[in-house]
C-alpha cells in the first residue's frame, strides 16, 4: 500500500506560512504533546514535506507494507517497530543497529541521552522483524536491517547484557571478536543437591552458548548501580562460580 493520507491533510500548494502552522496543530495533539523536539515524520514526497523547527522531515517514496503504521489519535500514525527498525537501518551504523535490534526485541527502554533505562514488555520479536523485511525488497536499508538482525538476540533485561553480548559476537570488521550467537538468560538445570542448597531447580545464565557447553556470567552491579543485599552472595554466582571442579562445571552445564 502507499503511504496513508491522514484525513485532515491540507492541499500541496499552501503557503509555506499555512504549513507551518499545519504542523503546529498536528504537534499540538494529545499523543505528540510531550515527545521532545524536533518530531520525525515520514512524507510521500518532496512537495508533501511540512515546515517547522519542530519536525524533522523523512522522504519515503516506495510501497509500504502492512504493519508499517499503528494509529493512535485520528490525525497520528505511529511507525510500528518493524518500520522504525528499517528506517534506522539508513541512518545509523551497523553495530548500533544490532544494539537497537536487540533493544526493540527485549525487556528494556533506553531514556532519553541512553545514560539510563527502565523496564518494558519487548515491542516486537525477531519473529515478527525477518518477515516484515522480507515484504521490504529495495527499499533503502533493508540489506543492512536483514544482515544486522542475525546478531540480535532476545531475552536481555539490561543493555549491559546486549553491550556484551554484542561485544563477542559481532565480526571483527564491526568491533566484535566474532564469537558464534550466544543465548541469553539461557536455563540451566541444576543437579538435586544443588537445587536443595539453592532452593531453585535452575539458574539462568547471563549469556550462553548450549551446543559448547559455555555459560558466562557479567558482574553488573557498577553498571547498573543495583547492589544486594550487604553480606549477601547472589545465588546465580554462588552455584556457578561458588567452586571450580570439572564435576560441579559437568552438573551445571551438562
Amino acid at each position: 500500500m502507499r503511504f496513508p493520507r491522514i484525513a485532515d491533510s491540507r492541499p500541496a500548494n499552501l503557503p509555506h506560512s499555512y504549513r507551518a502552522l499545519f504542523s503546529q496543530g498536528i504537534l499540538s495533539t494529545t499523543a505528540l504533546r510531550a515527545l521532545p523536539r524536533p518530531v520525525d515524520i515520514i512524507v510521500e514526497k518532496d512537495s508533501d514535506r511540512l515546515y517547522g523547527k519542530q519536525i524533522r522531515n523523512h522522504v519515503w517514496m516506495r510501497q509500504i507494507p502492512e504493519r508499517s503504521f499503528v494509529t493512535i489519535e485520528p490525525s497520528v500514525r505511529l511507525s510500528t517497530p518493524e518500520f522504525t527498525y528499517l528506517q534506522m537501518a539508513t541512518v545509523i551504523s551497523l553495530p548500533r543497529l544490532a544494539s537497537y535490534a536487540c533493544e526493540i526485541v527485549e525487556g528494556y527502554s533506553l531514556n532519553q541521552g541512553g545514560r539510563s533505562f527502565h523496564a518494558r514488555p519487548p515491542l516486537t520479536n525477531l519473529g515478527l522483524l525477518a518477515p516484515y523485511l522480507s515484504k521490504c525488497a529495495g527499499a533503502r536499508g533493508v540489506c543492512g536491517a536483514r544482515k544486522t538482525l542475525s546478531y540480535a538476540v532476545e531475552g536481555f533485561r539490561s543493555p549491559a547484557g546486549t553491550s556484551l553480548a554484542l561485544l563477542l559476537t559481532l565480526p571483527a570488521r564491526l568491533g566484535g571478536y566474532g564469537l558464534p550467537t550466544c543465548a541469553s538468560n539461557h536455563r540451566i538445570d541444576l543437579a538435586e543437591s544443588w537445587e536443595r542448597y539453592l532452593r531453585t531447580p535452575y539458574l539462568p545464565a547471563d549469556l550462553a552458548w548450549p551446543t559448547e557447553m559455555v555459560a558466562m556470567e557479567y558482574d553488573n552491579i557498577v553498571r547498573q548501580r543495583v547492589a544486594p543485599p550487604l553480606g549477601v552472595t547472589p545465588p546465580l554466582r554462588t552455584g556457578l562460580f561458588a567452586q571450580r571442579s570439572d564435576d560441579l562445571r559437568s552438573q551445571l552445564l551438562g
